[in-house]
């Protein structure tokens, strides 16, 4: 869909953004995005066989898990949300536990990740709180999505001299630990080795949310 950067940066409907993603990004940024997004209400599931599937297809998204091992553990957390209908007058917890089922199956097709699946995986109900009225998440969708993708008007390329021994540790134990509090010291380790770009130090020193898929962190990394 067509979008201006205007409408781009003020936009808060994660549909149009993922919308107009839409043959730009990468499967892996799409997985990332789906992952954050039920990382995002992780605290309020009550299901260790969700947070494995969700934890899994993180791996995946990353190419280190097995998407065979991941529906295998996304059916198990589908059986758990039918015992939880039957056994819990909580019905916030069924649709939390469905629209995360929902949406980590997304994630899990070892094949082509479309942006409409994942779009259909994110309405389902109780998973959009703004529209569906339920307890609102850490953070909106809009903010993970620009945490990830960043500006698609104005991609920022990284100069191969700012990633010095020091930075490139920095980043690689900020991404495998999830530190992403350390951020703003990655930050002062590019701007030693005379980075200059401001999008770049101030994302990362920005209040964030900052999620695995980070647009700066990624950057550092050479990931895409």
């Amino acid at each position: 869909m067509a979008m201006t950067e205007a409408e781009w940066l003020a936009c808060e409907d994660y549909s149009n953004l993922l919308g107009f993603l839409s043959g730009i990004a990468t499967q892996r940024k799409l997985r990332l995005y789906a992952v954050a997004s039920c990382r995002n209400v992780m605290h309020l599931m009550h299901s260790e066989e969700l947070h494995a599937a969700i934890e899994s297809a993180e791996l995946c998204a990353d190419g280190l898990g097995s998407y065979e091992q991941l529906k295998a553990m996304v059916d198990r957390a589908k059986i758990v949300r039918f015992l939880l209908e039957d056994s819990t007058s909580d019905n916030y917890d069924v649709e939390t536990h469905s629209a995360a089922c929902a949406v980590v199956e997304a994630a899990s097709t070892p094949f082509h990740i479309g942006v409409d699946s994942l779009k259909r995986a994110m309405a389902v109900s109780g998973f959009v709180w703004d529209a569906g009225g339920f307890r609102p998440p850490h953070n909106s969708s809009q903010e993970l999505i620009q945490d990830i993708f960043g500006n698609p008007f104005r991609p920022v390329a990284l100069d191969p001299a700012w990633r010095t021994s020091t930075a490139l540790a920095l980043s690689q134990g900020i991404y495998d630990d999830r530190a992403f509090d350390r951020l703003p010291i990655l930050a002062d380790a590019l701007q030693d080795a005379c980075c200059e770009n401001e999008d770049i130090l101030n994302h990362l020193r920005g209040d964030g949310p900052h999620v695995k898929g980070c647009w700066a962190l990624d950057l550092v990394l050479g990931k895409e």
